[in-house]
């Protein structure tokens, strides 16, 4: 069970359904069994991949110190 105020992620490999349990909760895709009760709000906020023209360092780091 989830317990207010905390923060909690979905982890997984490429494929596992990550994406699509998240769009099951927000009631984008249908779901065939369960349930799903919400109380208060989720924040959904998706990630798309960022690549600068400069070295691996500075696209991990971000230009901050090492």
């Amino acid at each position: 069970m989830f317990k207010k105020g905390k923060m909690y992620g979905i982890t997984g490999k490429v494929g596992a359904g990550k994406s699509s349990i998240l769009a099951a909760i927000l009631s984008e895709i249908p779901y065939y069994s369960g349930n799903i009760n919400l109380k208060g709000s989720i924040v959904y906020v998706e990630q798309g991949p960022v690549i600068f023209s400069d070295t691996i360092k500075n696209n991990i780091t971000f230009g901050a110190s090492y």
